[in-house]
């Protein structure tokens, strides 16, 4: 793999957790809604199946194997949607 785009892949992760952070900065905050935390857990769990994507796809190089790419990237997303069942379960 080239290496500008092994950088764009760096640089594109470190984006993604300056934004995980601040997310969590923000669902740690008290006066944050019930309401409010059953959309930003979620999109912590979309954060890092991102960011599991790019690894997954740059790094380890699966962007050659798509079909494999695309088994890991369903087994995440059904493992974060329960992830997020349960985080979500007891805001209701």
């Amino acid at each position: 793999m080239a290496r500008p785009a092994l950088a764009q892949a760096w640089l594109t992760l470190v984006g993604l957790t300056v934004l995980t952070s601040v997310l969590a900065k923000f669902i740690a905050s008290p006066d944050m809604s019930g309401g409010a935390m059953m959309v930003a857990g979620p999109m912590l769990l979309l954060l890092a199946l991102a960011k599991a994507r790019i690894i997954l796809a740059r790094y380890l190089e699966l962007a050659q194997v798509p079909s494999v790419l695309r088994g890991f990237t369903v087994v995440l997303l059904l493992y974060l949607v329960l992830l997020a069942a349960l985080y979500i379960a007891p805001l209701i």
